[in-house]
């Protein structure tokens, strides 16, 4: 359910700021435990992390300038 709210998300993000030149690529879930996740250290990351009764999850975005 996670990865089709992202994906809901991502695609009307990327209606209302295809102009601003920004590459949005499809989001990806990931479970469990001790999972290591390496963002390009070029980019600028925006974690936003949740808490739920389920347990807790994190969001991340990180935005590229398309080339070109």
């Amino acid at each position: 359910m996670i990865g089709e709210i992202t994906n809901i998300i991502s695609g009307n993000a990327a209606s209302h700021i295809s102009h601003a030149n920004i590459e949005i690529s499809p989001p990806a879930v990931i479970m469990g435990e001790n999972h290591k996740i390496a963002w390009p250290k070029a980019m600028p990351v925006i974690g936003i992390p949740f808490t739920t009764s389920s347990g807790p999850f994190e969001v991340d975005v990180c935005f590229k300038r398309k080339l070109g």
